[in-house]
């Protein structure tokens, strides 16, 4: 209900759990229209976070012995990507190449993930081997929370929208994968940043295990048909691994041929993304 109020909060992480640290930091960020907050923090969290709003300002406060008593130091930390950076690493964050890769693509599923990173990728197209980072998550309700956290991440680093229209969500066809490109396009292309609308995009099928050969299909068909969650992420890894074998012990011309029909759908979805950030 506060407004036109000024808030000193004393680092605001303190013997809070994760998730709802991050519920409180969106709290502050919206709330922050009409108010002032100043924040101290040891935070890599709280300081990408607050960080990434254009209004704020980020100051380091450094202590140093002069005569052996204790003097602060205040700095305001320049709008660049080499400060930002280095008061990152500071606060203990390992950052992951960021600037290595052209592009991103987010997978509903480590398995997902694997066989494009490993096989499709490398034999079907080659241009994107070394300039797109694949994620994989653990299901398609973590989708959300881990895109954000990559578009906070980089918007404090870059100062802008970083790789916009350069990082794809791949979610399954199910009604729920649908469900979750939809909330992300109405975030990302109708309210915030104006994102292109296909860089969030379902397959057709609604498991990713339908795109692997025909010989596996049988055996696909059973293991969707399992009811119970925690089995059937099981025998997926099962498969997953047999997959894998039969990849490393086969012809490869051979085992090329069947993944090209099988996973046409996915390899036609890997050569638009190429075209975009290759420029082809």
């Amino acid at each position: 209900m506060a407004k036109d109020m000024l808030f000193l909060i004393e680092e605001l992480e303190n013997d809070i759990h994760p998730k709802a640290l991050k519920k409180l930091l969106k709290f502050i960020k919206e709330k922050s229209k009409y108010n002032q907050f100043i924040i101290t923090t040891h935070s890599n969290i709280v300081t990408r976070y607050l960080g990434s709003v254009p209004e704020s300002k980020i100051f380091r406060v450094n202590m140093k012995l002069k005569d052996k008593l204790p003097f602060s130091e205040i700095k305001e930390i320049e709008n660049n990507k080499e400060e930002r950076t280095k008061i990152m690493e500071d606060l203990g964050y390992e950052f992951i190449d960021l600037d290595m890769w052209k592009g991103w693509i987010f997978f509903e599923e480590t398995s997902a993930e694997k066989i494009v990173r490993n096989y499709l990728i490398p034999w079907f197209v080659k241009e994107l081997r070394g300039n797109i980072r694949t994620v994989g998550l653990k299901g398609v309700d973590e989708i959300p929370a881990k895109f954000n956290d990559f578009s906070n991440l980089v918007l404090f680093i870059h100062l802008e929208p970083g790789y916009k229209n350069n990082a794809w969500v791949i979610a399954d066809g199910d009604k729920r994968g649908k469900e979750v490109v939809e909330e992300l396009k109405e975030k990302y292309c109708k309210r915030e940043s104006k994102w292109n609308e296909d860089n969030f995009v379902n397959f057709l099928e609604d498991d990713f295990e339908k795109y692997y050969p025909e010989r596996f299909q049988e055996e696909v068909k059973e293991i969707l048909a399992i009811g119970v969650k925690k089995e059937k992420r099981k025998k997926k890894k099962e498969l997953l691994r047999k997959v894998e074998k039969w990849i490393e012990e086969s012809d490869e011309k051979e085992v090329k041929k069947e993944f090209k029909e099988s996973a046409k759908e996915v390899i036609e979805i890997l050569k638009k993304i190429d075209a975009k950030i290759n420029n082809n």
